[in-house]
């Protein structure tokens, strides 16, 4: 088998979130984590390969089975922190853990296989799930998702 490009599988990623999640951001970002968000930008999807991890096979040529980490995050805008001292806004957080539930159920669907014509070989697990605040007014929900590849 050949080995999949980390772009392939943020791409196939991001698309099936747009497509089967639900979920409508009013904007996208992919390949890398967004450095920096202008408030009028969000809600806003986010998905990037962070990590590659390798495991040496036997055979020659050698192969590898391959471990990517992936990162599913949604940001959203909270302008009544400014206001508040950085207290927060309980509803927004709540709003934003609602959401990371929904994009949970849909890559809980790639356990048998990644979107895009790249499952059976690659297949997804969920690592981790966060939700913090970030710079200014800005929270995040995370996912990481951990994509096996044997090649």
């Amino acid at each position: 088998m050949s080995v999949t490009s980390p772009v392939a599988i943020v791409d196939a990623v991001t698309a099936d979130l747009l497509a089967n999640s639900g979920l409508t951001p009013k904007q996208t970002r992919k390949y890398a984590e967004p450095i920096t968000i202008m408030p009028d930008a969000m809600p806003l999807l986010s998905v990037w390969l962070e990590l590659t991890q390798y495991s040496l096979l036997t055979g020659n040529p050698p192969a590898y089975e391959r471990r990517h980490t992936l990162n599913v995050a949604w940001y959203v805008a909270n302008p009544k922190q400014s206001e508040v001292g950085g207290v927060g806004d309980p509803a927004v957080v709540k709003a934003l853990d609602t959401t990371l539930e929904t994009l949970i159920a849909q890559l809980t669907t790639y356990t048998d296989g990644l979107p895009g014509g790249l499952g059976p070989q690659l297949v997804g697990t969920l690592q981790s799930r966060q939700l913090a605040p970030q710079e200014g007014i800005v929270w995040r929900g995370l996912v990481e998702l951990v994509v096996e590849e044997a090649t």
